[in-house]
């Protein structure tokens, strides 16, 4: 399991450093987004797909929950503030869809017996693909400079602290089944 839409951010189509955006429409958008709740999943789905009505393909991504539960994460390090409307795009799209790819963790119908469908589905298929893709980020930010207020910087800074809050959120819901358990960023070691 893994999030295209986070993966675009860093690898495709959503790079902020390539991505434009017409200032009136984003506006609009943003505006609208702010004013869907995100306390169910419905709203929290409808929130992703208006701010993917420019990216058919990424929408075609947002499928309906199987669920019925819905879930804030359970652990939260300080994120960024925006300080423009391409900055609160991508953190309204951050965020939206580490809550969608949250709840559809947690709700994974492949987890049967989970002493011996979470170290698969959970610990291989999700937190890893999470540690990997923070990490590569983690990267780009360490081997570039960037300045504080860049559009680049704040998206990658806010995804990577944005994925560490789902790694240990998740983590912290399947702990027991798992074998390789951290308390902290720095137990990490180079994973983050």
């Amino acid at each position: 399991m893994n999030s295209k839409i986070l993966n675009e951010i860093y690898h495709g189509q959503l790079k902020p450093w390539l991505i434009s955006f017409d200032e009136s429409i984003l506006k609009e958008t943003i505006r609208e987004v702010s004013k869907i709740p995100t306390n169910t999943l419905q709203s929290n789905e409808n929130r992703l797909k208006r701010l993917l009505q420019s990216f058919p393909d990424l929408l075609k991504s947002v499928k309906p929950s199987v669920s019925n539960s819905f879930y804030h994460l359970s652990f939260t390090c300080p994120l960024s503030e925006p300080n423009n409307l391409q900055q609160h795009f991508f953190k309204a799209l951050i965020d939206a869809e580490i809550l969608r790819y949250y709840n559809a963790t947690l709700s994974n119908q492949l987890i049967k017996d989970p002493s011996l469908d979470v170290p698969f589905q959970i610990g291989v298929k999700s937190l890893k693909g999470i540690a990997v893709l923070a990490n590569e980020i983690n990267n780009e930010l360490s081997e570039k400079e960037y300045e504080p207020n860049d559009l680049t910087y704040f998206t990658l800074e806010y995804l990577k602290n944005s994925l560490l809050n789902l790694y240990f959120s998740i983590q912290s819901n399947f702990k027991e089944h798992l074998s390789d358990v951290f308390e902290s960023v720095s137990d990490q070691g180079n994973r983050f």
